[in-house]
């Protein structure tokens, strides 16, 4: 760019070296010269020869002529109007009359022909414009139905055709530019109006909406004709244009413009359809057909002040019809590509950039004359000889030329601003009541207009979306300050405020980048690369930006361009040209009174002043050596996205950000998420946010936020943080890890995922392991999907990565990366087992939760078996290989987690270990010199135990030195290292078939055993109990029963065996130590072995000597000796579940002939009686010990609770009270299990469970008073009642929920008369523990919220009135002689009999309160199922801590004599005049009392009897308290009713 010239010059002018349109129409140019001036003559004459032809047509048409004239002149007439009195015009004469008309115009030289010939041509036209009216073209399916009816319709199309090509011809003249008020007949003007309107409604619009799949007949009948209805949709569109360029060009009728309007308002909201075979025009050309529309909108807006607030309402109002469908609603193409907008969008810009566009006054229209040059020159035309003289720059008064500008500017501005603001207003009111009203149209277009202007923000030919976004940023920032706003609008306002600070990022990051790369700068890109520079490093001057050589200029003279070129333009010329006189004026006021006469108010002022003339002259340019057509389109729009910088929209980028994370510390929770959720559309964009002070520390410390909505958001927000910044992740990854326990689903399963990207990209293996050990924890999730997502988890990090390399099939060697990455995996893994250390529980945990991991990535139903399996098999050999590597003393601990390891490789699949790998563990089984070894040997034992009856008879010489080894162990190794011992050993007995050293041990175990029976030193008694413990275990696991006559030589005379079985031998060895006379070491021993005999051999339960042994532990009630009974049975019902499991999948399998009941009662045995014995006898005891304890002894029971429930062993009402309370216990375990049993149970017995709610209510209340030792009914902190699992599982069925709340509120009734207070716990502590409760469920549905409100105010009613009666006279002594004292026991019942009415009703203001049900305010009228079906909104900044502190304080009241007369007092002033209720006054009606809601019902209940609450207040006078004077009469019986509250 040239730089401005120097103080003391000025800029002169000269004619803008573009050519112009010589008229108001969209002709060719006229251009000078003697071949131009012989062409218009030529368009002239033969326009003149077409008028004589068509005026000698219209004379021989007369009666009185010969018919052969009238033949000759028939090609001017439509042939169907020959008979008629007034012929119409033929559409080809039509056509080729309006081209002529057309040329003539372009050439200037329209003038020439006679006014009255063009007044004669609108008259025939007026005949065929007629005609239209008349011809009806409705589409429908008596019209189009058939191949007649279609053609006949047709037909009329042709009549259309010609009267909207007559319309061309018309509008034709009248754009002309002609002056006499002839050529304008409003008749005519109304007759095109009118043929348009009955086409339009008549035909175009209805095909425009028409769909295929709505009318398929009629549409596969209109779209064969496509072609001929383009046709006349084209023709339309051109009359739009003439139309528009009529209302540009003269002042047209009111009636005629109001018409226009609406024609114009209906198309533009039409619902075009998405792609081209939907359409029977094509959306394209319905698209071009609607910005034609938008087009009259805009000039009509633009002419006609006084139609700018209608056509705003009008649009406004019918914006619910547009699609809130993001494709459908954006078929709006932009000049420069890209993404499409709506219409509409382009329109508001176009109407709002229109409102600030500067209109000169309309100079005289008709030519005096033609220059020698070929140029017009009009009347009153001022161009000629140079500036006068109150134009020139005035260098000594510069400040003049910048009020000018402000004089032109300022109006013009202010009125753009409050059409937007009018427009944004409107629609964020309406987007605000969306969730109120349904009104979700508004909601949806309010996020698709903001995208739209956000998408041509950056393009110079949309500036009005700069001002929009600002006026949007303006009402979101208002919204999210307004401490009153509700928690939908504020994240409606944050969603965009993200959207917005979106935007605001990209459009710097995208300049600071293109900035950044400008290579090969010429002078235009040096001068704004130095503004660009200022911008980033905010250096510069102010007037930099807005002078004459600023990007601004750029901008203007681009858009000037494109304005003679496309007066579509005009609009975003006027509204550019005006903001930046603002800017110019802006930065004027902001100088000094001194700088005004230096080189920046020079500067600006000569600005002021070639903008001043660029706005009032369109033909002025300035006088330099700029040249637009050297600046490519890329430079525009970089200079134009400088200028929107400097806007007041991008500047507020900072307080977006302020406000967003003021939002993530907001009390609602929807609030705080959106918050989140909107810093992440900008961090996405800027990194950089995470620099700022805190802010990260402010992130981390919302994940532990109470909303489980919030956390997600949080977790999610890390996560992209990680990905932003990868340097941040050791930081960061534990509070995503956190995630992983959350107590919601959903978060969970994102907090997983984000884990699964963490592990995959991170190196350090810390992490790696952190993580693995979390995401174990969710494989035996109680929800499904969260289970199955940790599997598949498990099988991207571990499986899925070595698939590449284990492909090809087995017995190939893996590439040392292959190996590298096997080893990294098992290493993690084996860590993850050394991780959990010396804690047994925690490490048998962990070992069966990657067992169920192996297990489920090699079952059968796994679609990746096979290659599954090769991976397994891989990670096995590496172990191997690993052992082979440590075998020096220091790698103990080292082999002993690899042997762990393999220990869960083989309880998976036995398939993965081959006998030459199991013969290297045979040494691991005969050194136990330390404990290290003791815990390796018992690795390899469980890894024998499941691979070796995978081996042959050719591995008998291994198999007998492993049995040798393990028999030489069996006293010296402990009790659980002994279990597994005992079976590796009749593992190896199946495949070796040598029974006898077996049945030596035994007989050994069974002398040693009967030569104890006397007293027993401390060796003795160890000796006794080791051998019990291995013949329990041989009776277990070993099946000696086809081999009885080994053990004939205990039957000699001195033996003690008379029985049949071998396990019955072994039993009766046992039993005679479970004696209570026996000490309770060894009587502990011999429990647990007896159990473990009866195990497998469930006939021995059934022995009465057995049975008695058990009940006597049972009635002595020791826990730890019913722990080890209670073991047994686990043991057994547990077996027999799996053998029922396995007989019901092989009934499934099963494809014989004989299928159904044989094959079920093939599954059932001599055991099923054994099972429903054990739970019938002795599941009272069973319940008793879960009930009683949170420990251990009572997860037992707990276990064999689920496991009757499971198979059925019982009735289910015998167990649903017990899990009702078991599933409110602390233990996480006891509470999980229950409430997945109960879950079941009512699933499959929902009517059986209903029964037993109140029974299992008061099983929950005694578990938490007596065991638990907390009779309150919540837990604070967050408040959540304590049987909300209850209440989560019977919200599936709308009866079970309905049922379960009516079993609480009715449990809360009690007799007036009848209470008492010797009960223990008292009705007052169950009273809390109910109401509790019931104050903190999470209501589902407004129908559950009403159902609880409605109940406990008519228990109050109900039992309120005897009970504030006896008070009054009894407590108070009303109407009793003075000196009458209270009995102290009748008022401590009456204060605990009103205390649990003061909580209910206390319940009940905090339900009101929370939900926002207050007294007294009326609910709009909705319908019933709106009205219950949805779910209650809770008021924000409720919090249960006051109901909390008020039950506290009203329990606590109750220990002394005047907390007790405060009691009552309260409870009488509840019933009188309730801080949500008044009492009626003597002259009061009950009219004032709102109709809906349960505060007031309509005094009947579902029988048709009177509601409780209708009768309770004094209706004469109101109660007076103790001590108040009154008068000496005979007390008088009171009637009670509560109202509502004015």
């Amino acid at each position: 760019m040239r730089q401005t010239k120097p103080v003391g010059t000025t800029a002169t002018s000269k004619s803008r070296k573009r050519k112009r349109s010589s008229s108001e129409g969209d002709g060719e140019p006229m251009t000078a010269g003697i071949d131009q001036r012989a062409k218009a003559d030529s368009h002239v004459r033969s326009l003149e020869a077409l008028i004589d032809g068509i005026f000698e047509a219209e004379d021989n048409f007369q009666r009185d002529t010969s018919e052969r004239t009238i033949e000759k002149a028939s090609k001017y007439w439509m042939s169907s109007t020959l008979e008629s009195e007034m012929p119409c015009l033929a559409a080809a004469i039509q056509i080729k009359l309006e081209n002529s008309i057309h040329r003539v115009i372009g050439v200037g030289r329209f003038s020439a022909i006679p006014v009255e010939d063009l007044a004669r041509l609108q008259k025939l036209c007026d005949s065929t414009l007629k005609l239209a009216e008349v011809t009806k073209v409705k589409v429908d399916e008596e019209s189009v139905g058939d191949e007649g009816s279609i053609d006949s319709w047709l037909g009329r199309l042709n009549v259309i055709d010609s009267a909207l090509k007559t319309a061309k011809t018309v509008l034709r003249m009248m754009v002309g530019g002609r002056e006499e008020k002839q050529i304008y007949n409003e008749d005519i003007l109304q007759a095109v109006l009118i043929m348009l309107k009955s086409f339009l409604d008549d035909c175009v619009n209805p095909l425009i909406e028409l769909r295929p799949f709505e009318k398929p007949t009629i549409f596969r009948s209109v779209v064969s004709q496509r072609k001929i209805l383009g046709g006349l949709l084209h023709e339309v569109t051109n009359v739009f244009v003439l139309l528009s360029l009529l209302i540009s060009s003269e002042d047209i009728p009111e009636t005629a413009v109001t018409t226009m309007e609406f024609l114009a308002k209906d198309i533009i909201f039409i619902d075009n359809a998405a792609n081209e075979k939907e359409s029977v025009f094509g959306s394209q050309k319905v698209e071009r057909f609607r910005v034609a529309a938008m087009d009259i909108l805009a000039k009509i807006f633009a002419r006609y002040e006084d139609q700018r607030i209608f056509i705003f309402d009008e649009i406004l109002t019918s914006l619910e019809k547009l699609p809130v469908n993001r494709q459908s609603a954006r078929q709006f193409k932009l000049v420069e590509g890209g993404k499409n907008i709506q219409l509409v969008s382009a329109l508001m810009m176009t109407l709002v950039q229109t409102s600030a566009t500067y209109n000169p006054p309309p100079k005289t229209r008709s030519l005096e004359a033609i220059g020698e040059d070929g140029e017009v020159i009009y009347v009153g035309d001022k161009k000629s000889h140079g500036r006068n003289v109150d134009e020139e720059f005035d260098e000594v008064h510069p400040e003049r030329a910048v009020d000018k500008l402000r004089s032109l500017c300022s109006t013009l501005n202010e009125t753009a601003r409050a059409n937007a603001k009018y427009l944004v207003q409107y629609l964020v009111q309406r987007a605000m009541r969306s969730t109120k009203t349904g009104d979700t149209p508004y909601r949806h277009l309010m996020d698709i207009f903001t995208e739209d202007f956000l998408a041509v923000l950056q393009s110079p030919e949309w500036p009005g979306a700069d001002l929009l976004l600002e006026q949007i940023l303006r009402s979101m920032v208002n919204i999210v300050d307004g401490d009153k706003q509700p928690a939908p609008a504020k994240a409606m306002a944050l969603d965009l405020l993200g959207l917005m600070g979106s935007c605001i990022c990209d459009i710097y990051v995208h300049m600071k980048g293109f900035h950044a790369n400008r290579e090969n700068l010429d002078s235009f890109d040096s001068h704004m690369a130095s503004i660009t520079e200022n911008y980033f490093t905010n250096q510069g001057a102010s007037e930099d930006v807005v002078d004459w050589e600023s990007p601004h200029r750029c901008a203007a003279e681009y858009l000037a361009e494109q304005n003679i070129q496309d007066e579509s333009f005009q609009s975003s010329l006027g509204y550019f040209l005006v903001s930046w006189g603002i800017k110019i004026c802006v930065a004027f006021d902001k100088l000094e009174e001194e700088e005004i006469q230096d080189e920046s108010g020079i500067r600006l002022s000569l600005t002021a002043y070639n903008l001043s003339r660029m706005m009032t002259d369109s033909n002025w340019a300035a006088d330099d050596e700029y040249d637009p057509s050297s600046v490519s389109s890329i430079q525009v729009r970089q200079a134009y996205t400088l200028t929107v910088m400097h806007n007041a929209f991008c500047k507020s980028f900072e307080p977006i950000v302020t406000r967003l994370l003021k939002a993530i510390d907001s009390d609602q929770a929807t609030t705080r998420s959106k918050g989140l959720k909107s810093i992440m559309q900008l961090l996405q964009k800027d990194p950089t946010i995470l620099n700022r002070p805190n802010v990260l520390r402010f992130f981390k410390s919302k994940a532990q936020d109470q909303s489980s909505l919030v956390r997600d958001s949080v977790i999610d927000l890390l996560g992209k943080c990680i990905t932003l910044r990868p340097d941040l992740e050791p930081d960061l990854y534990e509070h995503i890890k956190m995630g992983i326990t959350d107590v919601a689903v959903g978060v969970r399963k994102r907090a997983m995922k984000l884990c699964k990207d963490i592990y995959l990209r991170t190196d350090e293996e810390a992490i790696k392991i952190s993580i693995a050990k979390a995401l174990m924890t969710r494989i035996k999730d109680v929800d499904s999907a969260v289970s199955e997502l940790a599997r598949k988890t498990f099988e991207e990090i571990w499986i899925a990565p070595l698939y590449q390399y284990v492909e090809d099939g087995e017995g190939k060697e893996m590439p040392p990366k292959a190996k590298q990455m096997v080893n990294e995996r098992l290493s993690i893994m084996i860590k993850v087992i050394h991780s959990t250390g010396t804690d047994r529980a925690l490490d048998n945990f962990t070992l069966s939760i990657l067992q169920n991991l192996i297990q489920s990535q090699l079952a059968k139903d796994c679609k990746n078996l096979d290659i599954n399996l090769r991976v397994c098999k891989a990670m096995v050999g590496s172990m191997f290989d690993d052992l082979l590597d440590r075998q020096s003393d220091t790698d103990k601990v080292e082999r002993q987690y690899t042997l762990q390891a393999l220990a869960v490789f083989a309880r998976a699949n036995a398939k993965l270990f081959t006998p030459e790998q199991l013969a290297m563990l045979q040494p691991y089984t005969e050194n136990l010199a330390t404990i290290d070894d003791l815990l390796v040997f018992r690795s390899v034992i469980i890894i024998y135990r499941y691979a070796l009856p995978a081996l042959g008879p050719a591995q008998s010489p291994f198999l007998e030195k492993v049995q040798q080894s393990l028999l030489k162990c069996l006293s010296r190794i402990t009790a659980k290292e002994l279990h597994e011992v005992v079976q590796c050993l009749w593992t190896i007995n199946g495949v070796l078939k040598n029974i006898d050293r077996l049945v030596r041990v035994t007989i050994s175990c069974i002398k040693i055993i009967d030569s104890c029976a006397g007293e027993l030193d401390e060796k003795g008694i160890n000796k006794l109990n080791r051998s019990i413990n291995i013949l329990g275990l041989i009776g277990m696991e070993c099946d000696f029963e086809s081999d009885r006559e080994k053990f004939e030589e205990l039957r000699h005379p001195k033996g003690k065996w008379k029985g049949s079985t071998i396990s019955g031998l072994i039993a009766d060895t046992i039993l005679p130590y479970t004696a209570s006379r026996r000490p309770l070491i060894v009587r502990k021993r011999a429990l647990e072995s007896l159990g473990d005999v009866c195990q497998t051999h469930a006939a021995i339960f059934l022995d009465s000597r057995i049975q008695a042994a058990f009940d006597a532990v049972f009635v002595e009630k020791k826990p730890e000796l019913e722990d080890l009974v209670l073991s047994g049975f686990k043991g057994f019902l547990l077996i027999e579940e799996r053998r029922s499991e396995v007989s019901a999948e092989e009934a499934d399998n099963s494809r014989t002939e004989r299928a159904g009941r044989l094959e079920v009662a093939a599954c059932i045995n001599q055991n099923d009686g054994v099972s429903t014995s054990i739970a019938q006898k002795y599941l009272g005891d069973i319940t008793r010990i879960a009930l009683a304890t949170t420990e251990h002894y009572a997860l037992t029971a707990v276990e064999i609770i689920a496991s009757i429930c499971r198979q059925g062993l019982v009735h289910p009402k015998e167990c649903i009270p017990t899990l009702v309370a078991l599933q409110t216990s602390t233990n996480t375990t006891i509470q999980l299990l229950a409430f997945t049993e109960l879950r079941t149970l009512h699933s499959k017995h929902e009517t059986i469970a209903e029964r037993c709610y109140g029974d299992g209510l008061r099983q929950c209340f005694l578990y938490q008073l007596n065991v638990i030792q907390d009779g309150s009914g919540a837990t604070p902190q967050p408040f959540v009642s304590k049987m909300r699992p209850m209440y989560d599982i019977v919200k599936g069925s709308r009866k079970a929920r309905k049922k379960f709340l009516s079993v609480l509120t009715a449990a809360l009734n009690y007799e007036p008369t009848k209470f008492e207070l010797e009960t223990t716990p008292t009705h007052l502590e169950f009273s809390r523990f109910v109401i509790e409760n019931l104050a903190f469920f999470e209501y589902s549905t407004m129908d559950e919220l009403l159902q609880v409100l409605i109940s406990i105010e008519r228990s109050v009613a109900s039992m309120g009135v005897p009970i504030a009666h006896s008070i009054e006279t009894e407590v108070f002594l009303i109407g009793k002689e003075e000196g009458t004292s209270a009995d102290p026991e009748r008022l401590k019942l009456l204060a605990n009999a009103s205390a649990v009415l003061s909580l209910i009703w206390s319940t009940r203001s905090h339900l009101r309160k929370l939900y926002g049900l207050n007294a007294g305010k009326k609910v709009g009228k909705v319908s019933a199922k709106d009205a219950t079906s949805k779910a209650p909104t809770k008021v924000p900044f409720v919090s249960g801590a006051p109901l909390w502190e008020e039950i506290k304080g009203i329990l606590a009241a109750l220990e002394t004599e005047d907390g007790m007369m405060q009691q009552c007092r309260d409870f009488v002033e509840i019933m009188n005049i309730d801080g949500d209720l008044k009492v009626a006054g003597e002259d009061e009606d009950d009219f004032d009392a709102p109709p809906e809601g349960p505060h007031t019902p309509d005094g009947s209940d579902d029988e048709g009897n009177t509601s409780p609450l209708k009768p309770l207040t004094p209706s004469k006078r109101k109660r007076k308290m103790p001590g108040t004077p009154h008068k000496e009469k005979a007390p008088r019986k009171k009637s009670y009713k509560l109202r509502a509250k004015k």
